[in-house]
């Protein structure tokens, strides 16, 4: 017993300087990056650890320094030495080896939660980068015959060559075999991931001390004055470590469900299985149905990592949620999973997009602390990313896209005024926090690419719905030119066992999708000074038409099927639009005719003086 445990508190001791050690190379990590950030001269002297796998371990230094070393003067091999020395350092700070990713297990104490949010933040956002390169080197296997001798000896730092090679520690491993080592380590990670979402959702009290009770040395000067040093005060505070932990943890997670080409479907149920809340396994006859219940397990339980109720949760991390989810929907539809599972998890996709988009992400801070920072607050100018990938989820994930687009174009885009003052060019309109002037350019930009995006979709349903009518009109045809001909036939009777329930409500979507048209197209009028949506309009209305053009064999097959009203009626709306472009390039012209004049004209008057 008493051998036990002796042995069980040299564990628990080395345990705890494990966990030390990390929460030193997370601040170091930060410290160098700023130091190399803030003083250009200093990359030259310390470690590159801003980039992850492109540092001087990697890079050209190591090369001259051994060319030096054969030259066999001893201040070359002095510096080969030192130069080494360096690399190797490097190597073991940044680039953990794979089966160092196993102290994911051990950095969990269940009494020690805060304190685990350091080292495992060094140690998730490591395997992170390494999953994001293996898999780059999957989709793309030119890469694997970068030999890294071959990068090493011919590339500078942070050269494509050191990208495509990566770190030692990866060589010969591939996609699927790293995949399966992680796989033990999930449950670890999602229990990382609870932990770092408790955090945010109830922010402890204290300084970066409470991440490290408990842990030896956590008093000496020197470490300190380490985590004292501001740059390294940035990530080692509870929140901040926390977000970063997040972060890794679920953009590791939404990879991992991203490679379902590359991975078998066993390795996709385990990393669906680690998210989701454990449950009694079924019995065999009924995987198929079992898989489906941990899928909306899984969709169920993500949906919860938002941390947006709280307060305390930023732009990136409530994203990164969403990008998870939607992994999970894409997982879904490839699986074959019903329209109806689809649809209902889509829409709680676009209902949190739209609260995203809605929320001035301004933290309440008390006047005390306004009054000592003068930091600027959050914006949504300059997001143009974020807001593109908010209104793609909010548009494409809607019940109705069609009725999403034409609410957006008629009721929202308009309350956006055309001049405004520039102190005014922040304020918030049409009920959206992340629409203003400033970022009007962009909505517009985007919900016309959604409207181009929503119509192909739209002719793509109907060719296919006919082409299914047709082929069961047809029933022992085989050819496919036969059958293409029948798809796009005119008769008085229609096609067969055509649905006309889903028909109609493909008209129906059409005829939004053309009133959406000429209302988004009419906006250019209110906004005659903002050159980028007169170009955006050109652009995406020239792609519209070649939409509406392609559809005309489909159009002509529902007006001769009985949709003659509703197929006629979408002629006045798209007529509307193009028009009114034509005006607006005519002006444009003209303008332009008038300028090209006045040029010559003031060129021909200084050549006679």
């Amino acid at each position: 017993a008493a051998g036990t445990q002796a042995m069980g508190d040299t564990i628990s001791e080395t345990q705890n300087k494990l966990m030390m050690r990390l929460s030193q190379l997370r601040a170091l990590e930060e410290l160098y990056r700023h130091l190399v950030i803030s003083c250009p001269a200093a990359a030259q002297q310390v470690p590159d650890l801003a980039r992850p796998w492109f540092g001087a371990a990697y890079g050209s230094k190591v090369a001259p320094a051994q060319k030096a070393a054969g030259a066999g003067s001893n201040s070359s091999k002095a510096e080969a030495t030192e130069t080494a020395a360096a690399a190797a350092a490097t190597s073991r700070l940044r680039c953990l080896r794979v089966r160092a990713a196993h102290a994911l297990s051990t950095c969990q104490p269940p009494d020690m939660l805060l304190t685990s949010l350091l080292p495992a933040t060094h140690l998730a956002q490591d395997v992170h980068n390494k999953l994001k390169l293996l898999i780059s080197k999957a989709r793309r296997p030119a890469m694997l015959a970068v030999p890294l001798t071959a990068a090493a000896g011919s590339s500078g730092i942070g050269s494509g060559g050191c990208a495509a090679a990566g770190p030692p520690c990866l060589q010969g491993i591939h996609l699927q075999q790293y995949v399966e080592q992680l796989v033990p380590l999930l449950p670890a990670l999602q229990r990382h991931l609870t932990t770092a979402l408790s955090a945010i959702k109830d922010p402890p009290e204290g300084d970066y001390s409470v991440l490290l009770d408990g842990l030896p040395g956590a008093s000496n000067p020197s470490v300190t004055a380490l985590f004292g040093t501001p740059a390294a005060q940035r990530v080692v505070e509870a929140v901040s470590s926390a977000h970063a932990l997040a972060m890794a943890c679920l953009q590791t997670f939404t990879l991992l469900l991203s490679c379902g080409k590359e991975l078998p479907g066993p390795l996709i149920q385990a990393v669906l299985t680690s998210l989701a809340p454990q449950e009694q396994a079924a019995p065999a006859a009924h995987q198929q149905q079992q898989a489906q219940k941990v899928l909306v397990r899984t969709f169920t339980a993500c949906r919860h990592h938002s941390c947006l109720r709280s307060g305390c949760s930023n732009l990136q991390l409530e994203l990164a949620v969403l990008s998870l989810l939607k992994g999970i929907t894409a997982l879904a539809a490839s699986r074959g999973y019903a329209p109806e599972l689809q649809s209902r998890m889509g829409a709680k996709i676009s209902e949190q997009a739209d609260k995203l988009l809605q929320e001035s992400w301004q933290q309440q801070a008390s006047e005390e602390a306004e009054e000592e920072t003068s930091t600027p607050g959050f914006s949504w100018k300059g997001q143009s990313v974020a807001i593109a990938q908010l209104l793609s989820l909010l548009i494409s994930y809607a019940p109705d896209p069609s009725d999403k687009l034409l609410a957006l174009v008629k009721d929202v885009l308009p309350a956006v005024p055309g001049k405004v003052a520039a102190k005014q060019q922040l304020d918030p309109a049409g009920g959206c926090a992340a629409l203003c002037s400033a970022t009007f350019t962009t909505w517009y930009k985007v919900v016309f690419e959604e409207l181009c995006s929503c119509w192909s979709k739209l002719v793509k349903e109907g060719e296919a719905i006919i082409a299914a009518a047709a082929r069961e009109a047809d029933g022992s045809s085989s050819s496919k030119g036969k059958r293409r001909k029948q798809q796009l036939q005119t008769n008085s009777q229609g096609i067969p066992d055509w649905d006309e329930q889903q028909v109609g409500q493909l008209v129906g979507h059409a005829g939004r999708c053309c009133e959406a048209f000429a209302a988004i197209v009419t906006l250019t009028k209110q906004h005659t000074a903002r050159n980028g949506v007169l170009a955006a309009a050109v652009k995406h209305g020239t792609s519209y038409v070649d939409g509406m053009l392609k559809a005309i064999p489909l159009l002509k097959v529902l007006y001769e099927s009985g949709f003659h009203r509703e197929v006629v009626e979408l002629v006045p709306a798209v007529q509307k639009g193009t028009r009114l472009l034509q005006v607006r390039l005519a002006g444009i012209v003209w303008s332009l005719d008038v300028c090209n004049s006045l040029h010559d004209g003031a060129y021909g008057f200084l050549q006679d003086e």
